[in-house]
């Protein structure tokens, strides 16, 4: 008994767990489609109504009966994954399905043969079926392969142009790829085979000169903006501006132009070329004898400038000269510069003399009582620098400013570092006289006069204090008077006869009457 009730515990378990399993969604995977395909799909037979959220189909599908099944039908035009459920009255179907991009379908231009310098223009164009976007990469490759190429910086578009400045052989071609909703799918052109020839060269001539024509001896040349003109033996014309090369490249005394090659042949550009030239001191200048300090002097110089063994003109100006000033003592060589050439002469220059001061006139005022301030109007100093003296009369700086020394005061004068004396008389402070007291008579009697007594001298006060308190009683009396006469001006104008005044004078008035 307890086995079969076991057993039928165990089938009831099996059937429970059956159960979701027979409930259970079926997995339909509708695989992978490019997006612009037109699509019928089958899913599952058609036996009954079904249900679905329309909204999960890929854009601009449906669900359809097609032939007995349930098909998702229509043309997919954006990328991406998309599920949806079919459900029936019995079933339920998880469908997936991807969308991919369309694969562009690309065109490009054919190979090219062509001349050194020659513009060659590549083009690529491409469609897609669906709602994607294009975009454009072009590659160099030294191969005719597709693997191994080089991006082109900047070729992002449709269209590009070979490089041909060199001989040879390059190939092309363009990636070019469909971005659709966030998905891309590439599609590579056929190769462009770009072929440069250079066919021979009969001449070359100068289409444009250098930007620099004019040199100086000993300077390099500078071909900057030369282009050469190419003519070929098929009788077309072609330039180029580099890959040349120049003969002399340094300016010499003997250049006169430059020879430029290239590819076996030549041309020959003139130049100007300043001459090369010398100077030698044709006269001294006036001045040869300098002082530490002085300027150069150089009226009644002259050069003679010579190009070779020819005199080309003597000068007395235009030129320039070195050092202008002398700082130190000894002979100095000054050297004359005129455009590229130089000479030079020597002159001699002595120390600087110290500088010096003296007293030229006396101040006006040279004695003074002690306790008096210096006075130094009417000095007047002798200032020699060098070769030259000068008067000064203001400027300096005297001390001591006050004299407080009886005797000889020696005052000492400063101006520009240099310093001189003069002496000043300085004599004692005379005191004011005393007067000697009167003699005293003595009366006959013998008595001594008494002195005068302590209140004799606040009899003295007495009259000045009397007359202060009068003074006081009287400003009073007067700021009385002025308060008096407001408060009747105001009572007056407020009605005078009612006020605390008013009525104090009227009973005044009465008792004067009784």
């Amino acid at each position: 008994m307890k086995k079969r009730i076991i057993s039928i515990f165990a089938v009831l378990v099996l059937c429970i767990m059956l159960i979701p399993a027979a409930c259970a969604d079926t997995s339909v995977s509708l695989g992978s489609v490019p997006a612009g395909t037109e699509l019928s799909i089958p899913i599952f037979a058609h036996t009954s109504e079904v249900f679905y959220d329309i909204s999960a189909l890929p854009d601009g599908c449906r669900i359809d009966a097609v032939e007995g099944m349930v098909c998702l039908v229509g043309t997919p035009m954006r990328a991406g994954g998309y599920i949806f459920v079919l459900r029936t009255d019995t079933e339920s179907y998880d469908c997936y399905i991807d969308i991919i991009p369309d694969t562009p379908y690309c065109t490009v231009s054919g190979s090219k043969i062509c001349r050194k310098g020659d513009t060659v223009e590549l083009s690529a164009s491409a469609s897609v079926k669906d709602y994607g976007s294009l975009s454009f990469q072009w590659f160099r490759n030294s191969e005719c392969s597709v693997v191994g190429g080089n991006p082109i910086p900047g070729a992002t578009g449709g269209i590009w142009y070979a490089d041909t400045s060199a001989v040879g052989t390059s190939y092309y071609y363009c990636n070019i790829t469909n971005n659709n909703n966030g998905l891309t799918m590439n599609a590579y052109t056929d190769i462009v085979t770009v072929t440069v020839n250079e066919p021979e060269i009969n001449a070359i001539s100068v289409l444009r000169q250098p930007d620099k024509m004019n040199y100086k001896i000993g300077e390099t040349v500078d071909t900057t903006g030369l282009i050469i003109q190419l003519q070929y033996a098929d009788g077309s014309t072609g330039t180029v501006n580099n890959d040349y090369t120049v003969t002399p490249k340094t300016i010499n005394a003997d250049t006169k132009g430059i020879w430029i090659s290239y590819k076996n042949r030549e041309v020959y550009l003139p130049l100007n070329v300043e001459e090369k030239l010398s100077c030698t001191v044709y006269t001294m200048p006036t001045k040869t004898d300098y002082t530490v300090g002085d300027l150069l002097e150089t009226a009644g110089l002259a050069i003679k400038v010579m190009a070779g063994d020819t005199v080309k003109d003597i000068l007395t100006g235009g030129f320039t000269c070195s050092p202008l000033s002398f700082n130190a003592p000894g002979p100095q060589i000054v050297t004359v510069t005129y455009k590229d050439a130089s000479c030079s002469f020597t002159v001699n220059v002595k120390s600087k003399a110290a500088d010096s001061l003296a007293v030229y006139t006396l101040p006006t005022r040279t004695e003074y009582t002690v306790g008096d301030r210096l006075d130094t109007a009417g000095l007047v100093l002798s200032f020699k620098s060098g070769d030259k003296t000068s008067l000064i009369s203001s400027g300096f700086k005297a001390e001591p400013e006050q004299l407080n020394t009886a005797g000889n005061a020696l005052v000492t004068v400063s101006y520009n570092n240099t310093i001189c004396t003069f002496t000043v008389t300085v004599k004692e402070k005379t005191l004011p006289a005393v007067p000697t007291p009167s003699a005293t008579v003595t009366p006959s009697g013998g008595s001594t006069p008494s002195r005068p007594s302590s209140s004799s001298g606040s009899s003295q006060h007495g009259p000045n204090l009397h007359r202060m308190l009068v003074g006081f009683i009287v400003v009073l009396a007067v700021l009385a008077l002025i308060l008096l006469v407001i408060y009747i001006y105001v009572a007056r104008a407020e009605n005078f006869d009612s006020s605390a005044l008013g009525k104090l004078l009227k009973k005044l008035k009465r008792y004067r009457d009784e």
